[in-house]
């Protein structure tokens, strides 16, 4: 009788097994044949991919501490406005901040809201800045996908931007909030920059605007990220002319057979000039107004001008470099102060930029994603080489965090065209 009993028990158990295991395969045949699944499921699944990535690359940062003398500030800085109400701490960050040395509000308050949550627990905001990451890699990947239809391509440039280690000082540290920030709200304007161009309207246009300002306000530099829309315009959305033939759509960007210039892509792009000019020479006024009280190291001599001429194209090749070969990270604690750098050195890097740029516009016709990439990555990068800055270092990891963007572009279909041309060779 037991064993009968028994026996009754486990079939039971195998059978409730057996009807959850088909509910299962059954709700996922629904869900696998769900509109809103078949329409968005590269970006679950890159959302799923970068979630995993991100955990097992950054799990570790909860038990970081301090990193280095600008940790030690952030944490101070907190720890002191946390005394003060919000509305006080509202109205210093709007009027003026004695304790910055350029505006960025909405980061300072990103990282106070973040005090008011974790309080004394201050890798709490770390983990902030991974999830900021993640959304800005989901953008990415989402606007690469809406506006060149290459689903593989457009999840390895946003893989390649979620895990590349030069990242890394754009997370874990605590003065990275800028970056992360800055970068979702700018992946998330040029998403909205191509879906405004699939049907332009008042509306549309307003958000693209709107989050061109946020940015602004996030990290100064964004306001050369206006840069990128007419890159985008050549690539992949095509835009520079208007098709004047219905054939046109056939020929390749840059022939100018049966097109005209498309004068909307210049006339909308003046409300981003006026905006960026203006908030450029507000930086230089506010610079001017807290460098000398609080910058570290303020008292110091800067580099001569000839040592940053000299390091300019010097850096640019480093940073492209690094971006091929991320060995010996973090950058900036290594020995590349370029006071007297060789001239040199600084002519080689001149010609071997010359050359990369000379053969993309050579190659501009048959593969334009070219243009776009690098110019992305030389144009974005500007404002952080040695001429513009003052830091004595060659290269600041976090400075290529929106640049780099343009590299993995050309890697990512560049790559895809050579594997095509050598199988295509051998058959």
């Amino acid at each position: 009788m037991a064993m009968a009993a028994v026996t009754t028990v486990l079939l039971e158990i195998l059978q409730i097994i057996r009807d959850s295991v088909n509910a299962f395969f059954s709700i996922k045949a629904r869900v696998m044949q769900h509109k809103l699944f078949v329409k968005y499921r590269y970006h679950i699944g890159f959302l799923i991919f970068a979630a995993v990535c991100l955990f097992f690359v950054y799990a570790q940062i909860g038990n970081f501490g301090i990193i280095n003398s600008d940790d030690i500030f952030v944490i101070n800085y907190y720890r002191n406005i946390l005394k003060h109400s919000f509305y006080e701490y509202l109205l210093t960050v709007i009027a003026k901040d004695n304790c910055a040395v350029y505006y960025f509000p909405l980061s300072k308050l990103s990282g106070f809201l973040d005090s008011m949550i974790y309080g004394k627990n201050v890798n709490g905001m770390r983990f902030t800045n991974v999830m900021l990451h993640l959304l800005s890699s989901l953008f990415l990947f989402s606007f690469l996908y809406y506006a060149t239809r290459a689903a593989w391509r457009s999840f390895f440039v946003a893989a390649l931007f979620t895990l590349h280690p030069m990242n890394s000082e754009s997370i874990a540290p605590l003065y990275a909030r800028g970056n992360s920030l800055s970068g979702v709200l700018c992946m998330a304007g040029l998403f909205l920059y191509c879906f405004y161009t699939a049907k332009p309207n008042i509306k549309r246009y307003l958000l693209v605007i709107m989050l061109f300002l946020l940015s602004l306000l996030t990290k100064p530099t964004m306001m050369l990220n206006v840069l990128i829309l007419p890159l985008l315009d050549y690539w992949p959305l095509q835009r520079i002319f208007a098709q004047t033939d219905p054939d046109a759509c056939k020929i390749g960007p840059g022939t100018g057979l049966g097109r005209k210039w498309n004068r909307l892509v210049i006339v909308e792009k003046l409300p981003f000039i006026c905006a960026g000019a203006a908030w450029l020479l507000f930086t230089f006024w506010y610079y001017t107004q807290n460098h000398s009280t609080w910058l570290p190291g303020a008292v110091d001599a800067p580099p001569s001008l000839a040592a940053r001429l000299t390091a300019l194209p010097i850096a640019c090749v480093a940073y492209l470099l690094k971006t091929i070969f991320p060995a010996g990270l973090p950058y900036y604690v290594s020995s590349m102060f370029y006071q007297g750098l060789p001239v040199c050195r600084s002519l080689g890097a001149i010609a071997l930029l010359i050359l990369i740029t000379g053969l993309v516009l050579k190659s501009a016709r048959r593969f334009p994603y070219l243009v776009t990439g690098w110019f992305w990555f030389l144009l974005i990068l500007a404002p952080h080489l040695p001429v513009v800055v003052s830091q004595k270092t060659l290269v600041i990891e976090r400075y290529g965090y929106i640049s780099l963007i343009g590299l993995f572009i050309v890697i990512a279909w560049g790559g895809a065209d050579l594997f095509q041309h050598f199988k295509l060779k051998k058959s």
